[in-house]
């Protein structure tokens, strides 16, 4: 007869791990989930093929057996492309571009690519559908759907920046303003100054 291993135990803080996956989306970042106790192996292990995490990028964990949805892998994005153990200020990385503007719920815009800002001195590869764009003018940031974002006109602005297409820039372009003038709630919940 086969043996069941049983699962080691951890000396993590569950409450801790718990608290990330309700306030991230069910994600974390790999230096998160040390700071909780958890152990890179016990990671390592949940995050393997069957196993009850996985990993959408780089240093980022989903602490669930789905798969991520849009907002999740948008949020895996920032966190990725962010850095030190309090990400979520949106001080280090922001979502900006057409990603920023299907979250303000801007007409057309699609999110199947996370164009993330990061401080300028970073030195940070852009990974799968993430596009990362140094900057050395820190924007002031909002929070979007609980995404660290640009405000509107700025992803506008990025986002016409980096398409090549000049009807999709002007069909996004109008679709921002007349979203702005519409509603005036596409400036989400709170402003974070750095």
């Amino acid at each position: 007869m086969g043996r069941t291993r049983l699962p080691r135990p951890t000396r993590a803080d569950t409450a801790a791990i718990d608290r990330l996956a309700r306030t991230q989306m069910r994600l974390a970042t790999s230096g998160q989930l040390r700071a909780t106790g958890l152990g890179a192996g016990t990671a390592s292990r949940r995050c393997a093929p069957g196993g009850r995490w996985q990993r959408p990028l780089p240093g980022v964990v989903l602490i669930q057996t789905g798969k991520p949805d849009v907002r999740q892998q948008l949020l895996a994005a920032v966190l990725f492309a962010a850095k030190g153990a309090s990400v979520m200020p949106g001080r280090t990385a922001v979502l900006t571009g057409e990603a920023a503007l299907a979250i303000y719920g801007v007409r057309g815009a699609r999110a199947d690519r996370a164009d993330v800002l990061v401080e300028g001195d970073r030195r940070l590869r852009d990974g799968s559908y993430v596009r990362l764009h140094p900057t050395r003018r820190w924007p002031p940031t909002l929070r979007g759907e609980g995404i660290p974002c640009v405000r509107a006109v700025r992803a506008a602005s990025g986002f016409a920046a980096h398409e090549p297409s000049p009807d999709r820039v002007r069909a996004l372009l109008v679709s921002t303003v007349q979203r702005a003038a519409a509603n005036r709630t596409t400036r989400p919940q709170v402003v974070l100054r750095r």
